[in-house]
């Protein structure tokens, strides 16, 4: 798929002065935003990047476009793991594979 758009000349003459790739660097904005938005997944922006792994992770952090959650949520669902695990390791008690389904769901509507 070809994507164009009009820059102002004045505009162009200054990023072009400046050596940038202009067609790499707008496929790449592009793409980085549509994996933010869950819009592709992170394999599909590598394969349309022709980019590593690792790579995609630099564009990604480079854009600001990481799936990070704030501090006090990661300690909520640290702690829920946690209970879980240790509800686990105390035998079968009711069903705690159904209970910990429910409680990562409620989780990730919370971050919805």
């Amino acid at each position: 798929m070809t994507i164009s758009f009009e820059l102002p000349q004045d505009i162009e003459q200054q990023i072009r002065t400046n050596g940038v790739d202009l067609d790499r660097e707008a496929r790449e904005l592009y793409l980085v935003e549509l994996y933010r938005q869950d819009g592709i997944s992170h394999a599909q922006l590598r394969d349309a990047l022709g980019v590593s792994f690792h790579e995609a992770e630099k564009l990604i952090k480079d854009h600001g476009a990481g799936h990070d959650f704030p501090l006090e949520e990661f300690e909520e669902q640290r702690a829920f793991l946690r209970g879980a695990r240790h509800a686990s390791q105390d035998g079968p008690e009711g069903s705690q594979e159904e209970e910990l389904a429910s409680g990562l769901d409620g989780m990730k509507r919370n971050r919805l």
